[in-house]
């Protein structure tokens, strides 16, 4: 059978479900759908509403299938329900398979780390890093959910890439296409190989609140028996509005930093009323016990985010090539957690100008200054430079250390090095 047949076949299974569901099902599917999203949320989330995928029994798990809703003599309605979830998702897989009919489950022993945090999967001269893997249920995103998938690359442009889903109480993946997006402007050179930062964005054909564990990123072209990378999925519970207004992001770090000016450096922030900080440290040196302070106080995450390749002392190269890696992950990983992101560097400052004092005063006047009667979902700050050789003003004390240079450059023009506040559930 030749692949046009495959696809018509494939598009009439699945042209035939959606027709069952709409005109058919779908008053029943809604109800199964209410009752499955309390339970799904009581099941799989902690205090703080999120999950990481976490089915170690379906990777060994030897049958065919995990059917449960056969083997499950309880009269329980939450696995009911969970079966009836299972059975749309085994569907769209069928479907799916037509793709690829042969695999093998990817277990615990061939997966391919590096450096801790990176997965590997190599297919002829492509590999891919892959460092973390998110739901994204965000309303202004469409009507369907997607899989992104965060990692670095050496990309060819005639390369193709799908997604394995993997679902508890499943055993066969769900297949479906990845589209990529370079995020990032700073790629690094190794030995003639370029590395770059992309995010796959897998769209989920449908809506139902049963969330896939794990996703596996795979070569088009390549076969299914040969996964080494199987990454959990991380998922938080959809909250349009948050109870932090703002959180700070800083980009993956390194060198050396004087403890006492990280700790002004974090209390200049929260008078400017960040709540919560998020740190990724790629070499920072001397600043484990402060940041230890602040992760004891429930103030701080600090993320360890390592250049797969690893890393040479000295080699900006390879730590600009993680830039956006970090601050993509951290926006992801915290979409329904601030109502505002600030994203930044330890060496950088926001000041309000005039009256204004912090962040949710710039906020709340920036519409009327504007004279626009819609929300503003983006801030960029212009950026100048206050240089360490200017001679240091006299009206701060001594024994600050950023706010006593108070003497700057100019600012540079619009989209120059500018900084931003933005809404987390809008950005993409």
């Amino acid at each position: 059978m030749n692949n046009k047949v495959m696809r018509f076949f494939a598009l009439a299974m699945v042209s035939l479900f959606i027709i069952h569901f709409l005109f058919i099902g779908r008053k029943s599917f809604k109800k199964r759908y209410m009752n499955g999203k309390n339970m799904n949320n009581n099941n799989n989330n902690n205090n703080n509403n999120y999950y990481y995928g976490n089915d170690d029994d379906a990777i060994n798990d030897d049958d065919d299938w995990d059917d449960d809703e056969n083997n499950n003599n309880n009269n329980n309605n939450n696995n009911n329900n969970n079966n009836n979830y299972v059975i749309i998702i085994k569907e769209f897989i069928e479907v799916s398979h037509l793709q690829c009919r042969n695999f093998t489950k990817p277990t615990k022993e061939s997966i391919v780390m590096e450096n801790v945090n990176w997965q590997i999967q190599q297919f002829e001269m492509e590999k891919l890093f892959l460092y973390s893997a998110f739901y994204d249920d965000r309303p202004h995103g469409g009507n369907l959910p997607y899989v992104r998938v965060i990692g670095i690359l050496t990309f060819h442009q005639d390369t193709r890439y799908n997604c394995h889903l993997w679902y508890s109480h499943v055993r066969k993946p769900f297949i479906i296409p990845a589209v990529i997006n370079e995020t990032g402007i700073n790629r690094y050179q190794f030995e003639k190989v370029s590395y770059r930062e992309y995010t796959f964005s897998c769209q989920l054909p449908f809506v139902i609140p049963f969330v896939p564990n794990y996703v596996s990123v795979m070569f088009a072209d390549a076969d299914c028996t040969n996964y080494t990378n199987y990454i959990p999925i991380f998922y938080r519970e959809r909250n349009l509005n948050p109870d932090i207004e703002f959180g700070l992001c800083v980009c993956n770090g390194h060198g050396f930093f004087q403890p006492e000016y990280v700790v002004e450096w974090i209390e200049f922030y929260k008078l400017m009323g960040v709540r919560e900080f998020n740190l990724y440290n790629t070499t920072y040196e001397g600043l484990d016990q402060t940041l230890n302070y602040y992760v004891e106080r429930g103030e701080l995450r600090v993320s360890q985010l390592r250049h797969p390749l690893g890393r040479e002392r000295g080699d900006r190269g390879r730590i600009r090539n993680l830039r956006i890696t970090a601050l993509n992950d951290c926006m992801m990983r915290n979409l329904y957690m601030y109502k505002y992101l600030v994203v930044l560097d330890l060496d950088e400052n926001d000041f309000p100008e005039k009256k204004l004092t912090n962040y949710h005063q710039i906020i709340e006047e920036a519409p009327k200054i504007l004279n626009k009667n819609y929300e503003i979902l983006s801030f960029s700050f212009h950026q100048a430079y206050f240089f360490l050789t200017f001679e240091p003003d006299l009206i701060p004390p001594r024994y600050m250390k950023f706010l006593k240079n108070w003497n700057r450059t100019m600012p540079n023009g619009d989209y120059c090095g500018s900084k931003f506040d933005l809404r987390p559930i809008h950005c993409f």
